[in-house]
């Protein structure tokens, strides 16, 4: 066969670049609104590109150097203490894009940040904590506090994407 079609659509999975598709003033409100520091909820049904949107918007915001930002996949998390381990971890990858490593620690007093090595030299972030449910409240409250101190030591609009927001709902407890 001479030249065989290939299907230009990605499915199961996010795309940003040149798979994305358009959505020129979708971005465009998003933008915006980021802009403005206002608070933002995207919802429609299931695969219709939500995700794939944001990341493409995440991308565009990326070479503002006015914003950083991190993305958490709410599906990965099925309790209290790992949304607590999972954001600190994303918001320490945050800091290690801005700072030097020394700074982790700047920014937590109950979590415990430790430092990863690959064997490659990328470093990342993971953090311990007391997984009591005292622990978990008290860890909550500093993870929660950790954009708006990043955005006053770094002078940065942080962009925090909860994907999946609804799963929260699966965690319970007074926080939620």
């Amino acid at each position: 066969m001479k030249g065989q079609l290939r299907n230009p659509f990605v499915y199961g999975q996010s795309v940003t670049d040149d798979h994305f598709c358009n959505r020129i003033n979708e971005l465009e409100d998003i933008r915006r609104h980021t802009a403005s520091g206002q608070n933002l909820f995207i919802y429609s049904q299931r695969r219709l590109g939500k995700t794939s949107l944001v990341r493409q918007a995440l991308a565009q915001l990326a070479k503002d150097r006015k914003f950083v930002s991190c993305f958490l996949d709410m599906e990965r998390v099925t309790s209290q203490a790992q949304f607590v381990e999972i954001y600190a971890q994303t918001l320490g990858n945050l800091i290690l894009k801005l700072d030097r490593v020394e700074k982790i620690r700047d920014f937590f007093r109950s979590l415990i940040p430790k430092i990863d090595f690959s064997p490659t030299g990328e470093v990342s972030v993971s953090v311990e904590f007391a997984k009591t449910s005292s622990g978990i409240e008290r860890c909550l409250s500093e993870v929660m506090d950790l954009p708006q101190k990043i955005a006053e030591k770094y002078r940065k609009r942080v962009v925090v994407v909860f994907d999946e927001f609804q799963e929260v709902t699966n965690l319970n407890g007074p926080s939620f």
